[in-house]
């Protein structure tokens, strides 16, 4: 019997799911602390100063007390086709899994056609921004989560990134889109090159995919 060639899809989040190249300077650009956070993104690259869940921490004190609506997504903050694309591996039994080492901004948005989402979370209290969980150092370390708890067979997964931090799921995963890569191993490890300023063409790609049997 012929099995579908796609089974699972991981996917990055900011920059792919999301127009933010990156939600913690959105949150910064939003409330205006991007000048003082320079200086422990500066620290944060030198790990003898600090390491990354001590940068997280001390990144989200500045914003300790904003209201949650004054950092909240829209649906206007989705990259035009990603829904779009969501919907089309729901429609084709694809789990899909969000990972991100960015902050959990756009889970309400995508939660209705995402299995499992992980991604740094901000911890509120009465609305207002009280501190950080961190839950993604690197994506490394979630490769082997996946393939224990779910037994992922790296033929059958459709990964879908754009950074460095995406490459322990691009160079693995038998069919990978760089989607305007910031990186070139990215763009040079994964199957498919993308620039576009919406997802539509990645869609296209993946319907193609999702077409194909073993």
């Amino acid at each position: 019997m012929c099995k579908r060639a796609v089974r699972y899809a991981i996917l990055d989040v900011d920059g792919v799911i999301i127009k933010h190249k990156s939600s913690w300077q959105y949150v910064h650009s939003v409330l205006g602390t991007q000048q003082v956070a320079s200086i422990h993104r500066d620290a944060a690259l030198n790990k003898k100063i600090i390491d990354y869940r001590d940068w997280a921490f001390v990144d989200a004190f500045l914003w300790r007390g904003a209201y949650r609506y004054d950092i909240s997504l829209t649906y206007e903050d989705l990259v035009p086709g990603a829904l779009d694309l969501l919907k089309l591996l729901n429609k084709h039994r694809v789990r899909v899994f969000m990972i991100s080492g960015g902050l959990e901004l756009a889970y309400e948005l995508v939660r209705d056609y995402v299995d499992l989402y992980i991604s740094n979370r901000l911890v509120y209290k009465n609305d207002r921004v009280f501190s950080v969980r961190v839950n993604v150092c690197s994506k490394d370390c979630i490769v082997n989560i996946f393939e224990k708890a779910f037994n992922i067979d790296w033929d059958s997964v459709l990964a879908i990134g754009d950074g460095s931090i995406d490459l322990p799921f691009i160079s693995r995963a038998r069919y990978s889109i760089a989607y305007n890569p910031v990186d070139d191993d990215v763009a040079r490890v994964a199957k498919f090159v993308i620039y576009s300023r919406d997802m539509y063409p990645v869609v296209d790609i993946v319907e193609c995919l999702l077409d194909k049997t073993l």
